[in-house]
């Protein structure tokens, strides 16, 4: 992946023109960090959910809120994310912090997260893939 530097960044609502660019980031960072210690079940589970076609359908639902790093502005520090075992420490130095226990379901462990004091991050281009 290609990481431009920036300083700040702004994180803003996502829309459908954005589906490709979070298929391949999900895709990726899923099969590189995060799925080596799912059960076959879980792993096909959080995989299937990663198309194009399936982050359009999210993308266009009013039941899923879906949050884009652009490239300036200050972070919105209002929102949840399940991390993994192995992405704890990175969202750690975003400004999240853990709300809870581990939890489990449908095959995959994960550390419930709330964004605290949101810190400056480099926001990545969306890479070259046919995903």
């Amino acid at each position: 992946m290609q990481i431009e530097m920036q300083t700040s960044i702004a994180i803003r609502d996502g829309t459908v023109e954005d589906a490709r660019c979070i298929s391949v980031l999900l895709t990726e960072l899923a099969e590189e960090f995060i799925v080596r210690d799912f059960t076959t079940e879980g792993r096909t589970h959080l995989l299937a959910h990663f198309s194009v076609s399936q982050m359009e359908a999210r993308l266009q639902s009013s039941e899923y809120r879906f949050k884009i790093a652009d490239k300036a502005g200050n972070a919105d520090p209002g929102f949840t994310v399940n991390a993994s075992a192995y992405a704890v420490p990175a969202y750690e130095r975003l400004g999240f912090r853990c709300v809870g226990p581990v939890k489990e379901a449908n095959g995959v462990r994960f550390q419930p997260m709330r964004s605290a004091q949101p810190e400056p991050m480099e926001p990545m281009t969306c890479p070259d893939s046919s995903v």
